[in-house]
């Protein structure tokens, strides 16, 4: 057993006394020795497996940092891009807006005998669509059934319905109360109707005027004011026609109203006004 372990521990020795040579001599020469260039060539196929390992890791960790971070951004700027066309469509409404006002205001600068409520049309009747819409104006605002419904271009129509805070309108040309007109150039005197087939084509009629001459292609159609429901001046439509009627003692007008039902946005509802001296006496203007 003595000789045993005296050999190995010279073995030992040995092996450690070479090792040590060898990293001396690499240290002096710059070479691997054989000691190192057996563990160099085991362990770096490892190394270079774990270096690539490493690297795919970090460049997939850098890639979804950066996809989540674009995600984000694009996530980011598509709500920017929908504040920006809400933006746009209210600047476009208060825009609009606005230019009703304006217009309205031309008006009202005129006829400051009118106490009056703008409003906004918030819905339209499915089976008249055109011709019979609802406003966003009621009895809180003093809206009262009967009144007079006007836009810049002339009389609209008149509220049929009113609740506490929206009023339903009906046409001129729609199915309404009989509405007082006048012929602008000759001052004669008729009756604004609906016409059940006139209607369909976007008309109506003024009936009741005097005889021939009374009215002609192209003269123009207000109110006159008599009834007192509503002001005189508002303008109508414009005679297209003038036909006599049956019994020939009188002729009535087809009328085109100045208005554009279908693109009407707001109104201006008459809750009140000063009728003038009577226009009328002595049946002259």
């Amino acid at each position: 057993m003595g000789r045993i372990d005296k050999k190995s521990l010279l073995a030992v020795g040995l092996a450690a006394l070479l090792l040590l040579i060898a990293m001396y001599s690499t240290r002096q020469s710059g070479e691997a020795g054989p000691v190192r260039s057996v563990v160099g060539a085991i362990l770096t196929p490892l190394q270079r497996g774990v270096t690539a390992a490493t690297y795919f890791v970090t460049d997939k960790l850098s890639y979804f940092t950066e996809h989540r971070a674009l995600i984000e951004e694009n996530e980011r700027l598509n709500a920017r891009v929908l504040e920006l066309e809400q933006q746009l469509r209210d600047y476009d409404r208060y825009k609009q807006e606005n230019e009703n006002l304006r217009e309205f205001a031309g008006v009202l600068e005129q006829e400051a005998r009118y106490e009056y409520a703008y409003a906004r049309v918030i819905a339209r009747d499915p089976d008249s669509l055109f011709y019979t819409f609802t406003i966003d104006k009621g009895s809180a605002d003093g809206l009262q059934r009967y009144d007079a419904v006007t836009t810049p271009e002339g009389l609209a129509g008149l509220v049929t319905e009113v609740g506490l805070t929206y009023a339903k309108v009906t046409a001129i040309i729609d199915e309404i109360t009989p509405i007082g007109a006048v012929v602008s150039r000759t001052r004669d005197m008729g009756v604004l109707e609906s016409d059940a087939q006139l209607h369909t084509q976007g008309l109506c009629r003024v009936n009741y005027l005097p005889g021939e001459g009374s009215a002609a292609p192209g003269d123009s159609v207000e109110t006159s004011g008599l009834g007192g429901l509503f002001p005189s001046g508002l303008v109508i439509g414009t005679v297209v026609e003038v036909q006599p009627e049956a019994h020939n003692i009188s002729s009535y007008a087809v009328v085109r109203p100045a208005v554009d039902f279908a693109n009407i946005r707001y109104v201006m509802v008459i809750k009140s006004f000063v009728a003038p001296q009577a226009e009328w006496a002595g049946g002259e203007p």
